[in-house]
């Protein structure tokens, strides 16, 4: 049975009852539970370890990865054999820790301002180690957007390649809501910005002409000072 110690940064590994596991085995395995790596979307190939050995019963491993953080990548390691709590042998390696997501890319290439749904995109995997960009794969993140460019069929999408679909698109006709005393008065304007609700835009009112600032309060509705 194997159990693990954490102490000061070390992931340790006693390796007694697992003949037939090698050195470059063993690292592995304890830097995927260590980190709590998912074994379907991240794996841990040793690249280098000097010592190797293709035997580690009766030795306890310590494995120092040389980064700050979660190792992803190829990072450096470095390792110490103990037999009965005494110092047998140092040595260094390299790890290369490949991670992946399933991402969500449209089925067809959708054109700037389409309306995004769930049923436009499909899903694929991807090696992502290197990536620093947030990638669009959770569906919820589809709801009330559309395309800020054109996205290509079968590639992935940045989250900063969709927006929100305004409330209120710029031209469009919008209903202009203002109050005096216990009087609501109504009257009909032109969006002159894209906006939100909750957020403020230039209208212009259609019977005077003149360019005022509201609040959009809902879609085609906004609430001005009269």
């Amino acid at each position: 049975m194997r159990r693990m110690i954490v102490a000061v940064g070390w992931v340790c590994l006693l390796a007694a009852g697992v003949q037939g596991k090698s050195l470059s085995q063993a690292v592995a395995d304890q830097i995927m539970a260590e980190y709590g790596f998912d074994s379907a979307l991240v794996t841990v190939a040793v690249a280098r370890l000097d010592p190797e050995l293709a035997d580690i019963a009766g030795y306890e491993v310590k494995v120092l990865p040389q980064t700050a953080g979660t190792p992803r990548g190829r990072c450096a390691v470095r390792i110490e054999l103990y037999r009965q709590e005494e110092l047998v042998q140092r040595g260094t390696g390299s790890i290369d820790v490949r991670v992946h997501a399933d991402l969500l890319v449209p089925a067809r290439t959708i054109n700037r301002g389409e309306a995004l749904t769930p049923e436009l995109f499909t899903v694929k995997r991807f090696d992502v180690t290197s990536w620093t960009e947030p990638m669009l794969a959770d569906p919820a993140h589809l709801s009330g957007c559309r395309a800020k460019s054109t996205l290509v069929a079968g590639r992935q999408v940045g989250l900063a390649r969709i927006e929100r679909i305004p409330d209120v698109l710029n031209g469009g006709t919008v209903t202009l809501v203002g109050t005096v005393g216990v009087l609501e008065i109504r009257a009909k304007g032109v969006a002159l910005q894209n906006g939100a609700v909750g957020e403020t835009i230039a209208v212009r009112n259609l019977d005077s002409g003149k360019v005022v600032s509201g609040i959009i309060t809902a879609p085609g509705a906004v609430t001005v000072a009269l």
